[in-house]
């Protein structure tokens, strides 16, 4: 290697470096720093990882959140879900899941992002919040039975994923008269 190349090779690894800090700290700007200490960064990514307004993110009890779906993650399950997603959901986190309803947009705190939260969260966890509710969110288990509760987690935890071929959004579902359209 040549005296050029090597400089040449620095020259190039310096500049890697100066973005990559240049990036941390525009990250850094942009997040907001929290009692705790810790950034959240909702500025950066748009989307919301907490709750806002409330102290500590919301999860269940430990013994809720272990447990498992019994209910098979299937096509029939998701259609199930869509269905429900659409008649009881859609109004506060909006038609892709993102906290973006048109009730949600009244209430004080934002509903949580679905398409980025069910994806984090446990099966049981999402179930457990969903049967029980917190504050503007309602508890669904006096109407929903939890066949149907666990076919709601197994649509949003498959929201913005690929299954079977199928983009597993709720709007796709939504327009399928029957099974036999749904694409595999």
């Amino acid at each position: 290697m040549t005296a050029a190349q090597v400089c040449e090779a620095m020259v190039r690894t310096s500049c890697i470096v100066i973005l990559l800090i240049t990036a941390f700290l525009v990250v850094m700007a942009a997040g907001k720093a929290n009692p705790q200490g810790y950034f959240i960064l909702s500025q950066v990514s748009g989307t919301d990882m907490r709750h806002p307004g409330m102290e500590k993110h919301w999860t269940a009890p430990q013994e809720a959140s272990e447990r498992r779906n019994p209910v098979p993650a299937d096509r029939d399950s998701l259609l199930r879900g869509s269905e429900l997603y659409q008649k009881h959901c859609v109004a506060c986190h909006g038609d892709l899941g993102r906290g973006d309803g048109p009730a949600g947009a009244t209430l004080a705190h934002k509903p949580s992002d679905l398409w980025t939260m069910g994806m984090m969260h446990s099966a049981g966890d999402l179930a457990w919040k969903i049967a029980n509710g917190r504050g503007p969110m309602p508890a669904w288990k006096e109407i929903l039975t939890e066949s149907q509760i666990w076919d709601l987690v197994n649509f949003i935890q498959n929201m913005g994923t690929e299954q079977k071929g199928a983009v597993m959004k709720p709007y796709i579902f939504a327009r399928f008269d029957d099974k036999n359209d749904c694409p595999e």
